[in-house]
């Protein structure tokens, strides 16, 4: 079982901090304890009582020094600077979670201190929660993997927002890369679609494709039960296990993703054992 954490998170757009904190219950049952801030002064004066001194800090880099305040980059510098060389909160954990991407603003992030540089939109819920506790345990264990058992509601959850997550950055991407995330999107659209279908019949199956529409956009599904696809759709015996693959479509854009998901034939408790991207 994993320990809960202490978590902050310093972020002026209520969407991510919504979204990360949604992430880490999603992940450990509401076991961590996370802390919202919208500007800087706000996370200094909760940091002033030793009492609540987290395990780890996500930091946007253009943040309010005050509610209402101007956002800015430097406010934020300065406030990883004070974390670091303040002898009560120099050991705790910081990683970055930006939009910006230049190699000079992560270096400057790095070398005052933080321990990782995440750049918003490229990375899914799961992966995010792995660097977050991998950070927090290298200095006892090293970077230490993270085996994620999801119950059921969680990944339902967890595919949602991942779409969220990827629709939020369409705006800011060229046309290309935003079908493509469109297309990704469908295919999570898909993946959950099936999910649910299993939940609420364990015998469902679907070797020949259906089509679900996700608005302009669609995703072709297939679901195997106790079998899997090697050559070809569900061609292989894969006792209590189901596997959901389905291809996302925007536009001449495709993305492909596949689900394990374990079935307790006992209990008809449903675990996930991956979710993978497939290349095409």
């Amino acid at each position: 079982m994993t320990k809960p954490l202490k978590i902050i998170s310093i972020e002026d757009d209520e969407f991510m901090r919504i979204f990360l904190k949604d992430v880490f219950w999603i992940h450990n049952q509401n076991k961590d304890e996370f802390y919202l801030f919208g500007d800087l002064k706000k996370a200094r004066d909760f940091l002033a009582d030793p009492q609540n001194k987290p395990d780890l800090v996500f930091l946007d880099l253009r943040l309010p020094d005050y509610e209402g305040g101007q956002a800015g980059m430097e406010g934020s510098f300065k406030f990883l600077e004070e974390l670091k060389t303040n002898e009560q909160t120099k050991d705790v954990k910081v990683i970055i979670f930006s939009s910006f991407s230049d190699k000079a603003i992560r270096d400057r992030a790095l070398q005052l201190g933080a321990s990782k540089f995440l750049v918003k939109g490229e990375h899914l819920p799961q992966e995010i929660i792995k660097v977050a506790r991998e950070t927090v345990e290298e200095d006892s264990k090293g970077a230490a993997s993270l085996l994620t058992v999801l119950m059921i509601g969680g990944v339902i959850v967890e595919i949602g927002l991942a779409g969220l997550f990827l629709v939020y950055f369409l705006s800011q991407s060229g046309f290309g890369i935003r079908l493509s995330a469109e297309a990704l999107a469908a295919a999570a659209s898909g993946i959950e679609d099936a999910t649910l279908k299993i939940l609420r019949d364990k015998n469902f199956s679907s070797a020949t494709p259906y089509i679900l529409t996700v608005g302009s956009r669609q995703a072709e599904i297939t679901a195997c039960k106790e079998s899997k696809t090697v050559s070809s759709s569900c061609d292989t015996v894969a006792p209590a296990k189901y596997e959901i693959t389905s291809l996302g479509t925007a536009f001449v854009k495709k993305r492909q993703l596949r689900s394990i998901l374990n079935v307790d034939a006992l209990t008809g408790k449903v675990e996930v054992e991956s979710v993978t991207e497939i290349p095409l």
